[in-house]
């Protein structure tokens, strides 16, 4: 238990954090919890750039970028918490739909998809300093 989160399980881990996914049982529904490890916990710095990521993140509207709930500090453990996005390995879906060495015209408009929702999403990120 994080607070009123129910850890389930980790789904991921990075250069800044770990991301599990855990269930918030009083809106019945899955979340994402991001957690600092405990050695950063005493960096200033890093812990600022943590809150500053996650307010911004909060403040944006924009199907390809998670929704943040939450920031916080429970016990000495600091985290953040956004909605739980379904991963969609996108090669996984190049290779079984986009046969080489002549893609399909589906396949060109597949990749333009992906890539026009992936530039503005990170234009979004960018423009409001949420990435660097």
């Amino acid at each position: 238990m994080l607070g009123s989160y129910q850890i389930v399980e980790q789904i991921g881990r990075g250069g800044m954090a770990t991301v599990y996914k855990a269930f918030q049982a009083s809106l019945s529904r899955y979340v994402a919890i991001k957690i600092l490890p405990p050695a950063r916990a005493d960096d200033a710095t890093f812990l600022e750039r943590f809150h500053r990521e996650a307010v911004v993140v909060a403040s944006l509207r924009h199907p390809n970028i998670l929704v943040v709930f939450d920031s916080n500090k429970h016990d000495d453990l600091t985290y953040s918490v956004s909605e739980l996005m379904k991963a969609v390995r996108w090669m996984g879906v190049w290779v079984a739909q986009c046969p080489s060495p002549k893609p399909s015209r589906f396949c060109d408009l597949l990749l333009l998809h992906w890539t026009t929702r992936t530039r503005t999403a990170l234009s979004i990120g960018t423009s409001s300093q949420a990435l660097n």
